[in-house]
């Protein structure tokens, strides 16, 4: 069963049944990148369509908000490569707790459809796991709580996590 280890804590996570519609977008969908792009402070409504279809032209913009080439390159191929395996080798069964931090409101059905997911409760990983769940809400969407006002709810929640594991691992 390997070592014990700190409670996980997800951020926003989707369980894994949210991806059993088998689709996997080889790029971002339009309607996620243009709320990722809102998300950063770039309007997307100010955008051409074809760049909004263009990985390079996301990459770009994100650029532009002070990523580095490298860093804007990985976080699409991160989320590529996130949704992948979540469709195609959900997660074995984890012998532990987990804690889940999540949105409040629920991702526009249009960009949930685009990229082959269906937005199930963040309470399902219940059955992925062997211990207990911690559900904890925040202001926002999947995008939109990363940033302004949204970010130090999910900042308080990562912070009483870290306290709960520091503590934890003290005893």
């Amino acid at each position: 069963r390997g070592r014990q280890v700190a409670t996980p804590c997800l951020i926003d996570s989707l369980p894994p049944a949210s991806y059993r519609l088998g689709r996997h977008p080889s790029r971002i969908p339009p309607h996620m990148a243009a709320m990722l792009l809102d998300a950063l402070g770039v309007d997307p409504t100010k955008q051409s369509p074809e760049m909004l279809e263009n990985q390079q032209g996301i990459s770009t913009l994100l650029e532009s908000r002070g990523l580095s080439p490298l860093e804007s390159e990985d976080i699409v191929s991160k989320w590529l490569l996130g949704h992948r395996l979540l469709t195609y080798a959900p997660p074995l069964r984890f012998p532990g707790d987990l804690r889940v931090v999540c949105a409040a409101e629920p991702m526009p059905t249009h960009a949930m459809d685009d990229m082959g997911i269906e937005e199930l409760p963040r309470r399902l990983w219940q059955g992925h796991i062997d211990g207990g769940l911690s559900v904890a809400t925040v202001p926002g969407n999947h995008m939109s709580m990363m940033s302004g006002d949204n970010l130090y709810h999910v900042a308080a929640e990562v912070d009483s996590w870290i306290a709960e594991v520091t503590s934890e691992a003290l005893r």
